[in-house]
């Protein structure tokens, strides 16, 4: 055999290959029980936050309509109303605290909304009855009508009914100019058109408005699916290992994702989520596939590792070729004391090669052209009961022991002794 870099082909035993499947299959296990544990902690938190904001704007109902209550205006309010108003206040407080999920606090998040509604109504007729009552004036009359629109939200008027908002402002200009002209009667008939249109406006709006938030709410919690998703595998080693930089892609694309929910975009938000979803899908089975074959090289690497101390050889390094790429070479050096070195490159896949040295070189008499080809069989035979010695122990296969220019007559009793090979002839034959 001859001094340069050798190689042969390895193939694990069916029931090595088992065992391996077997323990990837348990450490998935392990890692979709800890998904499961991080989804259901982030399902607590959101709806933890969910139920504390729910009690703020209960809270935030139940003082409004108190502070009016104590101004001199809440004893014109409707005792009927407001009983009906403060019982459906105690059983939305009732409900949210008895919920468990995020899912049985949305019908009391739209009781509340329909209750702050029912509120601003109650506040506005028991205001317009005591400037009716006082007052006896259609301007008093607009007034309120025009806190009633603002209490309801300019912005969402402005979001969601723009044409009708624009158009109440013009018939409060024509009420203004009834009024100011004594035009009493014309004020009133044009009140009366405004009051039917206020509520038109704002059922419009709020039927707008309520589709706007469902679909937001939607869009938040697919996106917080995704955000589970990807910090569930962001601490999965395997996936991390090997697709660490598409993972970090894929947060950054999130980061656009959360810019297109803010803009109120949620059908481009779905579709990007969905498309996440499934690229992270993609990524993970990937991720299992190169860490199956990493799997198998380990288990190469640690049997040669084995084998090699049972031939008296001291492992001094196993390391990559390149440590930012766990996909290169895994190399082995090896050293005995009483002489020899070699060094063994396993891939992920392909052929393992060895580079020797220290070992007696010999020449072989019979070459042709009176060229001396350097051999050693001393090393070949190292090797081959290496090869013995994995495969009995281990459950390897390893193919035929080749070199460049191998000879396939060649015969090692007919070879004359050579110099030792030095570390420096080693090194280049691994170069050429």
């Amino acid at each position: 055999m001859s001094d340069s870099p050798k190689w042969t082909s390895v193939r694990i035993s069916p029931v090595v290959r088992r065992q391996l499947r077997e323990e990837r299959r348990r450490r998935r296990e392990q890692e979709r029980a800890r998904r499961a544990a991080n989804r259901e902690r982030r399902r607590k938190e959101r709806f933890s936050s969910a139920q504390i904001e729910l009690c703020r704007f209960l809270g935030e109902i139940e003082q409004e309509l108190q502070e009016f209550l104590s101004t001199r205006n809440g004893r014109f309010i409707s005792s009927e109303g407001l009983a009906e108003h403060q019982a459906a206040l105690v059983r939305c407080h009732s409900k949210a605290e008895k919920a468990t999920d995020e899912k049985r606090l949305k019908p009391v998040q739209r009781e509340l909304r329909r209750l702050r509604k029912q509120m601003s109504q109650l506040i506005f007729d028991a205001e317009s009855q005591k400037f009716s009552a006082e007052l006896q004036q259609e301007e008093a009359v607009l007034r309120r009508l025009k806190q009633r629109l603002q209490s309801a939200g300019s912005a969402n008027s402005t979001k969601f009914d723009p044409d009708g908002l624009l158009e109440l402002d013009g018939l409060f200009g024509r009420i203004r100019q009834r009024i100011q002209r004594r035009s009493l009667e014309e004020a009133r008939e044009l009140l009366q058109q405004t009051l039917e249109r206020v509520a038109e406006h704002e059922a419009l709006v709020e039927k707008r408005a309520t589709r706007f938030e469902e679909r937001k709410r939607k869009a938040e919690r697919t996106v917080s699916d995704i955000e589970d998703v990807i910090g569930g595998i962001a601490t999965d080693e395997a996936v991390m290992r090997w697709r660490s930089a598409d993972i970090s892609r894929l947060d950054e694309q999130l980061t656009d994702i959360g810019a297109e929910l803010n803009r109120g975009r949620f059908a481009a938000v779905e579709q990007r989520c969905q498309e996440l979803r499934q690229e992270l899908k993609q990524l993970e089975q990937q991720a299992q596939q190169e860490q199956a074959k990493e799997d198998q090289r380990q288990y190469v690497v640690e049997s040669m590792c084995s084998a090699m101390r049972k031939f008296g050889f001291s492992i001094e390094n196993v390391q990559s070729v390149e440590e930012a790429d766990p996909r290169s070479d895994t190399v082995i050096y090896a050293r005995r004391p009483s002489g020899g070195e070699i060094g063994v490159s396993v891939p992920q896949e392909g052929d393992v090669w060895y580079q020797l040295a220290g070992y007696p070189m010999r020449a072989d008499a019979g070459s042709a052209a009176g060229q001396i080809t350097r051999s050693c069989d001393e090393a070949e035979q190292e090797i081959e009961a290496l090869h013995d010695l994995l495969r009995e122990s281990f459950g390897i296969e390893t193919g035929e022991l080749n070199w460049r220019d191998k000879d396939p007559n060649r015969v090692g009793k007919h070879q004359a002794r050579l110099p030792h090979s030095t570390r420096r002839e080693t090194d280049q034959a691994r170069r050429q």
